[in-house]
């Protein structure tokens, strides 16, 4: 069985068509070649290898500017309505050197697909010449129509890579597999399912397809202790994409949400309540912090690390941890690149946390073996430099320095004591002589 692949957008800022024959495996899942794209709204390259299907790969590689968008498109012929669900090889999510990305299906953004929160890893690494860069996902589900879909993939312009600010996307090829009517997500519209106790408990059901007809639900509250809260049926109208469910307000505490079908669960989700921020007193010191990484560790861009800087308050944090590289803001000596820590540490400023940062590499050029990576510079100066030097632009944002990371364990330093501490001495000495409220 073969489906076209045919042009579906207009207006696009670039238009390139490839026409070519998709691929109906034993399993039924239709499979899309990602070099067979129909349209493109940014330039696209090609990579050729051996271990991709089909010997090659779709790029997009491009310098971020503002109201540029970055989108894939593919027309795919689909044999019947209902919920299709999506495999790939494709850009790691959630990574440090590559842009996540959502998945719509015929301008449907209401039902957008956010790839990096809705994801399974199945494989990992799937490429040795694309190596740390591609794995094999499944990225949820889409509801289609029988006949001509065309599903886009959008790059997240906000999660640029940090090192040079580009849009860094691959696609080897995608899969869809009918499956089962469901729930896709559960979402509220709190930062990380936080509410305040005066706040009433919502969540938005989005299903796959459209429901079918009689479809009747129930949903089940539990506490901590998974004593049951809250319990009740629902019906869905035929058609809907999405129901809402109210549920009222809550004592403080940390609560499970199940939806049942009979006896299936079809969704699964946590939220937590906490005091009102306006009746709780503050402290000027406090023993709670987090260590948020977010530039590393907090997928799906800014206004993900917005929301937990939210969750964060909410939950009455004050203090947390961040990471840069140093061999990123200072790719060789004295070529300083700051712009993407400039972005990193921007959601902090006009929050009520207080940061404290860290790095603990160093770049290539400032060691003996060349290597960036752990271990500590030959010359102090260069670390004074650097340390002085951020420092002074990250005064307003960043309280206090961390100097290094576990420097009693070999996996991030294997220099003996008295090295370690002249490290620090010279990093204390460029805090001070930076002349900020920031201490080491």
């Amino acid at each position: 069985m073969h489906s076209r692949v045919l042009a579906a957008l207009t207006g696009a800022a670039l238009l390139a068509s490839v026409c070519g024959n998709l691929t109906v495996t034993a399993a039924g899942a239709i499979r899309v070649e990602g070099e067979k794209y129909t349209l493109a709204s940014c330039k696209i390259g090609m990579a050729a290898g051996n271990e991709y299907s089909e010997g090659a790969i779709v790029v997009v590689s491009a310098p971020k500017a503002d109201g540029q968008e970055y989108r894939v498109n593919y027309t795919v012929d689909i044999p019947s309505d209902g919920a299709y669900s999506i495999e790939a090889v494709t850009t790691n999510l959630g990574f440090l050197y590559t842009t996540d990305f959502s998945v719509i299906a015929n301008g449907d953004m209401e039902n957008e697909v956010v790839a990096v929160n809705e994801s399974t890893l199945l494989q990992s690494d799937v490429s040795p010449t694309m190596k740390g860069s591609m794995s094999r996902y499944t990225i949820g589900t889409l509801g289609l129509h029988r006949g001509e879909n065309t599903i886009t993939f959008i790059c997240d312009p906000g999660d640029a890579r940090g090192m040079d600010g580009l849009i860094i996307f691959y696609m080897d090829y995608f899969e869809l597999t009918p499956v089962p009517f469901g729930i896709r997500v559960m979402e509220t519209d709190r930062p990380l399912n936080v509410f305040e106790q005066n706040n009433s408990v919502g969540y938005t059901l989005r299903f796959n397809s459209n429901a079918p007809a009689n479809t009747e639900l129930r949903f089940v509250i539990k506490d901590f202790w998974t004593a049951e809260v809250l319990s009740s049926d629902f019906k869905v109208k035929e058609g809907s994409r999405s129901y809402q469910l109210n549920f009222g307000r809550f004592e403080p505490g940390w609560y499970t949400l199940e939806v049942y079908d009979g006896s299936t669960r079809m969704g699964y989700s946590t939220f937590s309540v906490v005091a009102p921020k306006s009746a709780r007193k503050k402290y000027e010191d406090t023993p709670f912090a987090m260590d948020f990484g977010s530039s590393q560790l907090v997928a799906g861009g800014i206004d993900a690390v917005k929301k937990y800087i939210e969750a964060a308050e909410l939950s009455g944090i004050q203090w947390v941890r961040e990471r840069y590289l140093w061999q990123e803001i200072e790719p060789q000596k004295g070529q300083w690149l700051l712009e993407p820590l400039d972005e990193d540490l921007a959601p902090f400023k006009n929050s009520s946390l207080n940061v404290l940062d860290i790095t603990h590499t160093t770049p290539g050029w400032a060691k003996r073996n060349g290597m960036a990576g752990a271990g500590l510079p030959i010359d102090l100066f260069d670390a004074y430099n650097m340390q002085k030097t951020v420092a002074e632009r990250y005064n307003d944002e960043v309280q206090m320095w961390e100097i290094w990371n576990e420097e009693d364990t070999v996996a991030f330093l294997t220099e003996p004591a008295d090295m370690y501490s002249a490290y620090y001495k010279a990093s204390a000495l460029a805090i001070a002589d930076a002349d900020t409220d920031s201490l080491p």
